[in-house]
């Protein structure tokens, strides 16, 4: 039995969720991005394209080629991939913060994740209301798709948001021109011996 004074833990593991019918769900790899977010991991320009050429010969559909606005360095590094002429979808990373979708537009990616912190707790932290992140990501997403970019929407700490503002702002990505949306478990918690 979980002890729920010492395990967080977010409403999603108490809502039984179903899979619609006819939905595919695809699988993409984040690794130049995420994977280098682990400690002691810092990938070169060279060393990303390597991966990403290793990637995309073992056939993956989708990488996430990184965050243009983090760095010189991954923004150098996207350039070489979308130069080496790779057959895989090659994504960009950006928060829904209008230079960071003007970046990806800049390096000319057809793709691209944008995110945006949508739980009550980092909003709160960040000083955001629901209102004005809401704003953010409708014009970011709009940005993206109007230019033609494929756009992924992606709440940040999803698992620990209320879940009909959750579902409110899923809508808000796909109205404004989102492709698709993900669910992410920022931090973990939609473990299922949590439910």
């Amino acid at each position: 039995m979980i002890d729920r004074a010492k395990v967080w833990t977010g409403s999603l593991n108490a809502t039984a969720l179903g899979q619609p019918e006819g939905r595919h769900i695809r699988l993409y790899d984040t690794t130049l991005r995420d994977g280098e977010q682990t400690v002691g991991v810092v990938l070169g320009p060279e060393e990303k394209l390597e991966i990403a050429r290793l990637l995309d010969e073992l056939g993956v559909d989708r990488i996430e080629v990184g965050f243009p606005r983090v760095s010189d360095d991954d923004r150098r590094a996207i350039e070489l991939i979308v130069a080496a002429g790779l057959r895989a979808e090659l994504w960009g990373f950006a928060r829904a913060v209008p230079a960071d979708v003007d970046a990806v537009l800049e390096l000319g990616l057809q793709a691209s994740v944008i995110e945006a912190p949508v739980s009550d707790l980092k909003l709160d932290a960040l000083g955001v209301s629901r209102a004005k992140i809401l704003g953010r990501i409708e014009a970011a997403v709009a940005h993206a798709a109007e230019a033609g970019v494929k756009v992924a929407f992606f709440g940040v700490d999803g698992s620990r948001a209320d879940l009909d503002f959750l579902q409110e702002v899923y809508r808000a990505a796909i109205a404004a021109g989102a492709a698709e949306v993900v669910v992410v478990d920022t931090l973990g918690i939609a473990a299922p011996e949590a439910a």
